[in-house]
């Protein structure tokens, strides 16, 4: 994630860092979803990939872990439902019924 913007005042650019005052809205918006246990599968699924860089540059490897195993079944399950040569490998391991 970057650490700020520019911002265009009388047609100069101002680089603006984020700080407490003034943070960075993407964060917030991926962050506050993912504490809520009833929006961190919707939220994985959508910017599971954001939200993973994010905690990875914030160094909360903890969650990183969990977010990026639940990214990963997400990920499985609906590739594996679109491509046709996983269906047969499914079926032969028991993962979905005949």
């Amino acid at each position: 994630m970057y650490e700020g913007y520019y911002e265009k005042v009388n047609d100069r650019r101002h680089y603006r860092q984020w700080t407490n005052d003034n943070p960075n809205p993407v964060v917030k918006f991926l962050l506050e979803p993912a504490a809520d246990s009833e929006h961190v599968d919707e939220t994985i699924a959508k910017y599971g990939a954001e939200l993973l860089t994010l905690l990875t540059t914030t160094g909360d490897l903890g969650r990183v872990r969990t977010f990026a195993y639940k990214y990963y079944q997400f990920f499985i399950k609906h590739w594996s439902n679109l491509h046709m040569l996983v269906h047969a490998t499914r079926e032969k391991y028991g993962w979905v019924k005949k």
